[in-house]
């Protein structure tokens, strides 16, 4: 008898809810969709945007650890613990959202730290200290909510490390705003028409979601992707616009990548005649100019020996000679060092570094670190680090009016750097690098780097002076 009567009340209520009016069943389908499909919006945008806000978090807080780590090197390195503190102490105040600094030296103990007394415990747990040439990041949970945490090596971990972590709190509180935002922003919309809104957002927004799916394929570089033309109305006709376009970019970018191959090619080889005419050039005035005012000069002293001539004009004779013979050899040097085919980079740097003391006011220090019994670079690898170090030294010997250089070749199994600091007046890198005419040596320096699948990054402030960084990876072969 009940099962009768639940089945009697259903009938009932469909019969009713059949029965009413057209414009209240779309208007009632309208609300529940709109209820329905906001709901769902909301809860997919909080997540997008909660995701893309906490990936600009991450993002930043390995930003703000990149520069503070690039920034602690030489303290770290010269154990210069009062630079490391105001360093440290800088950042934090510049950015208000940072819970804790911990720098540690190679050993793992701690030189500096954010807080004000001893380390809580669940750091003093899990010391930061660890020598890795990577970046750990993770995420933390705390009562303050979540902290985001990154660990950096200072120098590849060979001064020490860098531990950072940022709150969540902005995060949070935008994301508070932004739904606060976004409710009122529905209610209102579903209290002027749910009916209107729902039928112009199927109509719409599907196509137009796929445009812009399309449209930031597109702008991350994927220029195959293509947007489907439905119909031939205005989304279609900027549809095929898009399609267009991105077959455009993509003839363009072929065109382009070609052309950068053949540019590299040409300056490859280029640079490689370049490197043999002046081994043969340097090898020229070693071996026969040099020679032949060797024995110029032994003739003369032997016909002033057998003559009358004034003691006076012979030594003077010689003298110019014996400069002579100091330019050639100079010269050939210049050109190519024959130590470096001979011994080595790290032979022909310290020789460079040598003889630029005796010639110029500026005290350079140079360094070799890395393991022992690693084999010889390659020798691409070595001209061009040569030379770029050459070229370095020339820059600030010519406009830096620095005191001091140092000079730090770090040996890897898998890379190669070599590092370049100066005391000088700097420059603004951001300036210099839309005026090609001004900064030919940089330029020079970044193609050599690039040949040989390095990269060059030059750090520089008016008054800062400037640190050259140049990595190249090194192939299997020379493992």
């Amino acid at each position: 008898m009940s099962s009768s009567r639940c089945r009697l009340a259903v009938a009932w209520i469909v019969s009713r809810a059949l029965s009413v009016p057209i414009f209240a069943k779309i208007l009632g389908i309208g609300v529940l969709v709109a209820t329905i499909f906001g709901g769902m919006t909301l809860m997919q945008i909080h997540g997008s945007i909660s995701r893309a806000l906490h990936e600009m978090l991450k993002e930043r807080t390995l930003a703000i650890a990149g520069s503070l780590v690039a920034s602690l090197e030489r303290p770290m390195s010269t154990g210069d613990v009062f630079s490391v503190d105001q360093k440290v102490l800088r950042t934090r105040r510049m950015f208000p959202d940072i819970r804790y600094i911990i720098v540690c030296d190679r050993q793992g103990e701690i030189v500096t730290h954010t807080f004000e007394g001893q380390l809580p415990a669940d750091l003093r747990d899990q010391p930061p200290a660890f020598k890795s040439s990577s970046i750990t990041f993770r995420v933390l949970g705390s009562e303050e909510g979540l902290i985001f945490d990154a660990v950096c090596p200072v120098i590849d971990g060979y001064a020490g490390s860098l531990r950072i972590g940022v709150t969540d709190q902005m995060v949070t509180g935008e994301l508070a705003a932004v739904t606060r935002s976004m409710l009122t922003a529905l209610g209102l919309c579903s209290a002027v028409g749910v009916g209107l809104a729902l039928l112009l957002t199927h109509i719409l927004t599907s196509p137009v979601h796929h445009l812009v799916s399309v449209a930031n394929s597109i702008r991350n570089g994927d220029f195959e992707a293509r947007a489907d033309v439905i119909a031939s109305d205005e989304i279609g006709v900027l549809s095929g616009t898009i399609n267009e376009m991105a077959e455009s970019l993509c003839r363009f970018r072929r065109e382009v990548e070609e052309k950068e191959r053949s540019r590299l090619a040409l300056i490859e080889r280029i640079v490689h005649t370049q490197e043999e005419e002046r081994k043969s050039i340097s090898r020229e005035l070693h071996d026969q100019l040099g020679q032949s005012l060797s024995a110029l000069l032994l003739s003369v002293q032997s016909i002033c020996r057998g003559n009358d001539h004034s003691e006076q004009q012979c030594c003077d004779i010689e003298s110019r000679i014996r400069r002579l013979i100091e330019d050639v050899q100079t010269l050939a040097w210049g050109m190519r060092p024959s130590i470096l085919d001979d011994y080595g980079l790290d032979s022909a740097l310290k020789r460079h570094v040598e003889d630029t003391k005796l010639h110029a006011q500026l005290a350079i220090d140079y360094q070799l670190s890395g393991p022992p019994n690693l084999p010889r670079l390659p020798g691409d690898i070595e001209i061009a680090l040569y030379r770029i170090f050459q070229e370095a030294i020339t820059n600030i010997l010519r406009h830096s009016r620095a005191t001091q250089a140092s000079v730090v070749l770090l040996r890897q199994s898998r890379e190669v750097t070599l590092l370049v600091e100066d005391n000088g007046q700097g420059f603004d890198s951001q300036a210099m690098g839309y005026d090609a005419e001004e900064c030919l040596g940089l330029t020079g320096i970044r193609e050599r780097a690039a040949l040989v699948g390095g990269r060059c990054d030059i750090d520089a402030q008016p008054g800062q002076g400037t640190t050259i960084r140049v990595r190249i990876p090194l192939p299997e072969t020379a493992e």
